[in-house]
């Protein structure tokens, strides 16, 4: 389902169509969200059983408190993409882990998907908070930045080992 929104409502009674959703994929674009916002959205769409969100931003905030999570019963799998490891978005991939009462698996992918409008989808580097010559120049043939597979992938790893969670956690 693609949505077009400047921002993610607020109210979950904007989402009341949805309640019957299982598989949803949000581009969250900087400065018109909050990662705490899709948190609404999965209050909402209580069948949702995939969760693919790109995040294109690295000054974005949770905009909720930690502790007003809720069990969700159907959500099975969650892709966060462009991940840079803010402090918000290790603090969101916990959330959801305490959440998801029965999720199998989580990626963290520092790598954004992008829509080519002809029906097809391309895998490209990532926006990264760093400087980006340095990222060109370091860069393995996966296109993934040597300094994300150094020290970023290793410190979202331990922040979220504190989860206690049978779910697989794949970190990129």
């Amino acid at each position: 389902m693609l949505m077009k929104s400047a921002e993610i409502p607020q109210t979950i009674s904007t989402f009341r169509n949805l309640r019957n959703l299982k598989q949803l994929s949000l581009i969250l674009q900087p400065g018109l969200f909050q990662l705490g916002s899709v948190v609404n959205i999965l209050k909402a769409t209580p069948l949702l059983e995939e969760l693919e969100i790109m995040v294109f931003s690295t000054s974005i905030h949770l905009g909720i408190d930690m502790n007003s999570g809720f069990p969700h019963s159907h959500l099975r799998s969650v892709q966060i993409r462009n991940c840079h490891g803010t402090l918000y978005e290790i603090e969101f991939a916990i959330l959801i882990l305490k959440m998801a009462t029965k999720l199998e698996k989580m990626v963290i992918d520092p790598l954004g998907k992008f829509y080519k409008c002809d029906g097809s989808w391309v895998v490209e580097e990532p926006y990264c908070c760093y400087d980006k010559s340095y990222e060109l120049r370091n860069v393995d043939v996966d296109g993934v930045p040597h300094l994300w597979k150094r020290r970023v992938r290793a410190h979202i790893r331990e922040k979220l080992e504190v989860v206690m969670t049978d779910a697989q956690v794949i970190i990129l």
